[in-house]
């Protein structure tokens, strides 16, 4: 083979990788922008939905799993945020409880069991959390090493309930796997649900707005005397996140006393842009932004 055609062919060779080069990077400018559109197009179809006065909890009930995932993932690194005083998110009841709520869902993972909870009976889920040993709960202060699986939920106490943090712990790995959280549902979280507040926590409302008639049907067989309470709570969270998607970023809110847990109960949309407060009502700012 003379020179000529080994010019020739390497050259061949070399055009034949950029066009492959371009191509691919069109496909992944082009995988990019669908992405960005996709999420366009799953807040403007949440936003005419809601401008068309279409209840905000059947909106989230009729998004697909993928429109689900796009706003989930849209907002999973927002902080997490609770309408609860800062005593009680920092309580460590609080922090006990999710940290063995979160080790028994990782056990189950490992063990290849999270997916099956869905389809099993009460006793069976009871039987299986039975089956399995939990080390020294991490992620939990020290401080709330003292609690033992076995107490009493103070917190639950408050509100007429005499489950133990073990029952407790199985009902939020459950839930977690019911919505897809892919961790345990947090546990103020639940407990906003059963006061009748919000979730505040975009990326939690979302999946739980999704699937709330599976949710809420495990949480009217658990807390029962809540049923009307939780409604409400479900009602309210569609509204701020379909209020959110639509633009909203503040909203009026009440200093509200919930059962002793203090924090604030939201109110309506404001159109106020500083945010501030007052003896009576604040405008409160929730960290929707990434």
């Amino acid at each position: 083979m003379n020179i000529k055609k080994v010019k020739r062919l390497m050259l061949c060779i070399l055009c034949t990788i950029f066009v492959f080069v371009q191509i691919d990077c069109v496909n992944m400018i082009a995988d990019e922008t669908a992405a960005e559109l996709t999420y366009s197009e799953v807040n403007k179809k949440i936003v005419e939905a809601y401008a068309n006065s279409v209840a905000p909890s059947e909106i989230f009930k009729s998004l697909t799993e993928e429109e689900v995932q796009i706003l989930y993932d849209y907002y999973v690194d927002v902080p997490a945020v609770t309408v609860f005083s800062e005593e009680i998110q920092n309580s460590d009841e609080v922090a006990y409880i999710d940290a063995l709520a979160n080790q028994y869902y990782d056990e189950l993972e490992r063990r290849g069991e999270i997916e099956n909870i869905p389809e099993m009976s009460q006793q069976e889920i009871d039987e299986l959390f039975d089956s399995i040993e939990v080390s020294m709960v991490p992620n939990a202060s020290r401080a709330a090493i003292c609690y033992e699986p076995e107490n009493p939920c103070a917190i639950l106490q408050i509100l007429g309930y005499t489950y133990t943090i073990l029952q407790v712990s199985k009902q939020l790995v459950t839930l977690g796997v019911t919505i897809g959280f892919s961790a345990a549902f947090p546990f103020l979280e639940l407990a906003a649900l059963i006061v009748g507040a919000v979730i505040i926590t975009m990326s939690v409302a979302i999946l739980y707005c999704a699937a709330a008639t599976a949710a809420n049907d495990l949480i009217f067989g658990w807390y029962y005397n809540s049923k009307t309470k939780v409604k409400e709570a479900n009602e309210t969270t569609a509204l701020v996140v379909a209020q959110h998607q639509s633009g909203a970023q503040f909203w009026e809110a009440f200093r509200r006393d919930w059962f002793g847990f203090g924090g604030i109960m939201q109110h309506v949309h404001a159109m106020y842009i500083e945010g501030g407060h007052g003896h009576t009502h604040i405008f409160y700012a929730i960290p929707f932004e990434i």
